[in-house]
């Protein structure tokens, strides 16, 4: 119940950002379908629906939608949707490597985002591979997912990229093609008894006189592009001047090849700019192939030679560092340092957090510290966190992720604890399913409760990956449960794992009692002794509630 209203609550919140901050206008699409949920959606060609009604939409009667933007005049969008590869690769040759625009990754392949261009039509099967959304139509859009599962993501994220004009060449390409295409000549009139219609040849293209030389320098250049010799490129387009009608000058045809050999010099250039631009988005180890991947470029042989020789000479700029262990890989090189003002901060503690058993009367909790607690199996972890989470939700922003726990399990576990409103608290605290990667969706602001890290092997990275989480929090906290064999002092990672917390808890099942004990506490309080090595004895009761078996804080007896 909770994930699915999450996935609604996801779904809801994305619909509402198209619509109130980028102006776009969309409808529910039905999940794992690319039918609308609406029997009549084409009054939202003309208009955009209000906020109310992609309330409605999302909040009650579709909350398991997927979304869809319409296309055309009324959003100020056309999109290419590429869905083979060979498509993909047809349409880059005419698009300038320093273009960018809103890309989207689809289950298939791409969609490219584009200012609205009423030439183009709203057609499937533009050419092989590659449709057309346009006036009429409406596209897919992140974060929704098809029938298999798999999401629509933005390569090229619409909130920071402009949507750009299609690019001239490509847009003669697409109606030059559609034009080809059409026309056709009835075959009676070749003398053909047989009715069969067949494509115009070469043998009658004709270039109108305000789009010829832009026709011809487009053909001189894909030749180029595609690595054909210069020989035969100056072949080929005296071929088709030739049987243009009317005649194309040879004289021109040769200044077209002369311009389209200076801008494939000046594309080195540009590639370059394009992947220093690519790096600087960059945080984790990245390779020319990546870049292929992402980058809307073409991918001839020449071309990836070219890739590979930017960023052996990127390197040799200090903007990069060869990865040692994976041949072809790079780390970039990060020099950003974020100066400490301690003179003039402010005491920046959070208020009134608590702790089990009242933990907090002894350390301070400051903005962006870590608390980890490493606990044995079924000692108590979760209990514990839960019980974090009870304690500071009507205070404090929380957002909890669960790696092992569904729906059921936590609603189970969270009905049974004493003298909670269980309206409240499921208003207030968001439950989501997470088992990677934290840093990436951790609210930097909010109470973070990880339950929990998980592990297996290369212990020795979890201080890296602590790291992560630390550096993506601002106000907010991150409190993380991990594993712990019962028989080692410290959880998997061992003194790795000591290297950021500011609290370090271990809690074991230590018959007849569950054990929480404090290995490490920075930021003590003033007066308060030092709580290192202090124990809790307790009870878990119904999976969640606490009860204590001990008198207080202190250290272990030693018999």
């Amino acid at each position: 119940m909770l994930k699915n209203r999450a996935m609604a609550n996801k779904m809801l919140k994305a619909a509402l950002w198209y619509r109130n901050e980028q102006d776009l206008g969309v409808i529910p699409i039905i999940a794992g379908k690319k039918t609308p949920c609406l029997t009549q959606w084409k009054p939202y060609q003309e208009r955009k629906p209000s906020i109310e009604e992609i309330e409605q939409w999302w909040g009650r009667d579709y909350p398991n939608a997927n979304i869809g933007i319409v296309t055309g005049k009324i959003n100020n969008l056309t999109v290419i949707d590429l869905d083979k590869p060979e498509a993909k690769t047809e349409i880059e040759k005419h698009i300038p490597d320093s273009l960018l625009m809103p890309t989207v990754k689809t289950p298939k392949g791409q969609h490219l985002y584009f200012l609205y261009n009423p030439d183009i039509p709203n057609k499937a099967n533009l050419f092989p591979g590659c449709d057309a959304r346009n006036d009429g139509g409406y596209i897919i859009a992140p974060p929704s997912t098809n029938g298999a599962g798999h999401a629509y993501s933005f390569l090229v994220h619409l909130k920071n990229t402009a949507l750009s004009k299609i690019p001239e060449a490509l847009l003669i390409y697409i109606l030059s093609y559609l034009k080809t295409r059409a026309r056709v000549v009835p075959s009676t009139e070749r003398g053909d008894s047989n009715n069969k219609q067949q494509i115009a040849t070469v043998s009658n293209i004709i270039f109108k006189e305000g789009g010829r030389d832009e026709m011809m320098f487009h053909l001189a250049n894909s030749l180029i592009r595609g690595g054909m010799p210069t020989g035969e490129v100056q072949q080929y387009c005296m071929f088709i001047a030739g049987n243009c009608k009317p005649p194309f000058p040879e004289n021109e045809v040769l200044r077209k090849i002369e311009s389209a050999f200076q801008r494939r010099g000046r594309s080195d250039i540009t590639a370059t700019e394009s992947i220093r631009n690519w790096i600087a988005q960059q945080w984790s180890n990245i390779s020319a192939t990546m870049y292929q991947q992402d980058a809307t470029i073409s991918i001839t042989p020449q071309d990836k030679h070219k890739i590979r020789t930017i960023f052996a000479r990127l390197a040799k700029e200090g903007l990069l560092v060869r990865d040692e262990n994976r041949a072809g890989y790079y780390r970039v090189i990060d020099k950003e340092c974020l100066k400490l003002d301690w003179h003039n901060t402010s005491h920046h503690a959070i208020e009134d957090f608590r702790l089990p058993f009242g933990f907090e009367q002894f350390v301070e909790i400051y903005s962006s510290n870590l608390i980890v607690i490493a606990g044995s199996k079924d000692a108590g972890k979760t209990a514990l966190l839960l019980n974090i989470a009870r304690y500071n939700y009507k205070r404090h922003k929380i957002k909890y992720f669960s790696s092992e726990m569904d729906d059921s399990e936590l609603n189970v576990r969270i009905s049974k604890a004493d003298d909670l409103d269980l309206d409240e608290f499921d208003r207030l605290v968001t439950f989501y399913n997470r088992d990677r990667n934290f840093a990436d969706v951790l609210d930097p602001d909010a109470v973070n409760i990880i339950d929990y890290y998980e592990i297996t092997d290369a212990f020795w990275n979890i201080a890296g990956e602590f790291a992560k989480i630390r550096e993506k929090l601002n106000k907010g906290i991150a409190i993380i449960a991990i594993q712990k064999d019962r028989n080692m002092q410290l959880g998997r990672g061992a003194s790795f794992s000591l290297e950021k917390p500011r609290v370090y808890m271990t809690v074991d099942n230590i018959f007849p009692d569950n054990v929480l004990k404090i290995i490490s506490a920075k930021n003590r309080k003033e007066n308060a002794p030092n709580p290192v090595g202090f124990e809790r004895r307790f009870k878990i009761v119904q999976g969640i509630n606490l009860r204590a078996t001990d008198e207080g804080w202190n250290l272990p007896c030693v018999e």
